[in-house]
């Protein structure tokens, strides 16, 4: 017995013959209710039927065409169908063979999302390694440089502007290896769920940044919400977000103006947490903002890191299912929200449900 669907059509598309089958096959009951419907109404696609049966005219067989077919019940499904037209009495009959691809099409296009996955990897592999190998280098060469200077010159004075060259290349360095620590347990921890306490990993953050030079210039605001419902999620992810935010915000804030400061805030919505980081500090062009998440980005000669750290805020977030947007004004400031669905809890080995 064939596991094929077969059927015999004549000229105006009326099924003369089909097997159970090809009843089975449609969601019909019997081979007299398939037969009330013309064969075309088995189509999903009209277009796709118009073109099909011009091309059968002309060639007079079609072998292995992928058609979308319509079952009784209205769902649709990936068929390869074979016709063949044989001339019976004189009239033109076409000889037709369907079987169900769609199992077949659903691992293609498994196979195909996941070469465009690897592919994107790949593509971001290399300019990482480019852009990484470069900022390291940069710092390195510098230290040498002011290494060499050093043993020439022991001015106490010079001697003191050299080592602040050296630890502002220092930190750089330092910065571009946090980030590729922080991308490499983002790509590969898997999430694992805790209890979110913001206002103590606001407090940690701050008590970071207050001790860098200007800080003390620069107001730090914080609006938590009590929340009703307890936010879980992983406090890795949350920290680098909130974390690496700040210091963006700091390191193009504008101590020019009266009063700078860094806002954040974190209320509770319906389904979900919604957090912004406020800053009145330079501002970025408008033509930048779409691409500030893109890795390696740099929108102003003052970005002191690799371009990297949004990239990674973006794809922690991606981690957490959760959405961010950046809306900026040069010279006025910047603004990033975020949305971060809210969980109902963990399970007892502290992974996601």
């Amino acid at each position: 017995m064939t596991s094929e669907a077969v059927c015999i059509v004549s000229p105006d598309q009326k099924i003369e013959y089909c097997n159970h089958a090809m009843v089975n096959l449609f969601g019909f009951d019997t081979t007299g209710d398939l037969k009330k419907s013309p064969f075309y109404g088995l189509y999903a696609d009209r277009g796709q039927f118009d073109f099909l049966s011009k091309k059968l005219m002309e060639a007079g067989t079609l072998t292995r065409e992928r058609v979308l077919l319509l079952r009784k019940g209205g769902s649709v499904f990936w068929g390869r169908i074979n016709c063949e037209q044989r001339i019976q009495s004189n009239i033109n009959y076409t000889c037709i063979t369907i079987k169900d691809i769609s199992e077949r099409i659903k691992k293609e296009e498994q196979f195909r999302e996941r070469m465009m996955v690897l592919e994107k990897l790949n593509s971001e592999f290399d300019r990482f390694i480019y852009s990484a190998s470069h900022d390291l280098r940069g710092p390195i060469s510098s230290i040498m440089g002011l290494i060499l200077i050093m043993k020439k010159d022991c001015d106490p004075v010079e001697l003191d502007k050299l080592i602040s060259m050296m630890e502002t290349s220092l930190e750089r360095m330092n910065k571009v290896i946090r980030n590729l620590a922080c991308y490499n347990r983002n790509k590969r921890e898997i999430t694992r769920r805790t209890k979110i306490n913001f206002e103590r990993i606001l407090s940690r953050i701050k008590n970071k940044v207050i001790s860098h030079t200007h800080h003390n210039r620069i107001e730090f605001i914080n609006h938590v919400q009590k929340l009703s419902i307890p936010f879980y999620a992983s406090s890795f992810r949350i920290e680098l977000i909130l974390e690496e935010l700040i210091w963006n915000a700091f390191d193009f804030h504008d101590l020019t103006k009266t009063s700078p400061y860094i806002c954040v805030t974190v209320i509770e919505g319906k389904h979900e947490v919604k957090i912004t980081v406020e800053d009145n500090g330079a501002g970025i062009p408008n033509t930048y903002v779409s691409s500030v998440f893109d890795m390696f980005f740099r929108g102003s000669q003052r970005s002191k890191g690799s371009g990297f750290g949004l990239f990674i805020v973006r794809e922690a977030v991606d981690k957490l299912r959760g959405t961010i947007s950046l809306s900026s004004e040069l010279g006025i400031g910047t603004t990033v929200s975020l949305t971060l669905p809210i969980h109902n809890g963990i399970d007892k080995s502290g992974t996601t449900r």
